[in-house]
């Protein structure tokens, strides 16, 4: 149970930090894996490429998903 538990926990990190990254990209350098996916007259946000960004959408992605699964194991109780 303990190796699996590491296992979930490791994946979890891991989407989190891939979706934060996927979110990043083009808000802070307008290209996603290298293409250009913003439109030519974007400015990018400059904050999301420095670390106070990735806390940023750590933040939103927190607040959006304590929104849509409101009742976590500590609210249970």
């Amino acid at each position: 149970p303990s190796f699996l538990d590491g296992v979930a926990v490791g994946l979890g990190y891991a989407f989190v930090l891939t979706l934060i990254a996927l979110i990043r990209e083009p808000l802070g350098f307008g290209t996603l894996f290298g293409y250009r996916i913003m439109p030519d007259g974007f400015t990018p946000w400059t904050i999301m490429i420095m670390a106070p960004g990735a806390f940023f959408m750590l933040g939103l992605f927190v607040w959006v998903v304590r929104y849509y699964f409101p009742q976590t194991a500590e609210e249970k109780k």
